[in-house]
């Protein structure tokens, strides 16, 4: 995994986290709505059955793993939010917080920081690179989270 990608996770993790509470919520209103048909009689169809126990089952296992996921990506967030907070360079502090907790555009920081857009982006890629320099050691065989 590269610097950029790595810092690029903060930027996704809040959505990811929102997108599977999402899922995981339309699986229960699925499972809220989904009425059980009670019949004597036994045809075999193929149909399911039992739709409401599976949606059911559907949507304890989407809070299950949108649980796990949440844990994991919010350790990864205060993980590289520390690494962010320990660069020991304020320059490139400044310019990492701004993009990658902030969220902000390269235009927004160029214009924060008083700079034209092209110093801007060399800013950017130096304060990249000198956290991969810190920091890559501990990143660069991890998978992708968010």
């Amino acid at each position: 995994m590269t610097d950029r990608e790595y810092l690029n996770q903060l930027k996704n993790i809040d959505r990811r986290i929102k997108d599977k509470l999402e899922e995981e919520q339309r699986w229960r209103d699925i499972a809220t709505n989904t009425t059980s048909k009670l019949s004597d009689m036994k045809v075999q169809t193929s149909k399911d059955p039992d739709p409401m126990g599976t949606a059911i089952t559907k949507a304890v296992q989407y809070q299950r793993e949108s649980a796990e996921l949440a844990v994991k990506m919010v350790e990864l967030k205060n993980t590289i939010t520390m690494q962010i907070d320990n660069i020991g360079d304020d320059k490139a502090y400044n310019i990492l917080k701004m993009i990658f907790v902030q969220g902000k555009s390269y235009s927004q920081v160029s214009v924060e920081l008083d700079r034209s857009y092209r110093h801007t982006i060399r800013e950017i890629n130096d304060a990249i690179k000198k956290f991969g320099d810190k920091y890559r050691e501990t990143y660069k065989n991890a998978t992708k989270l968010a």
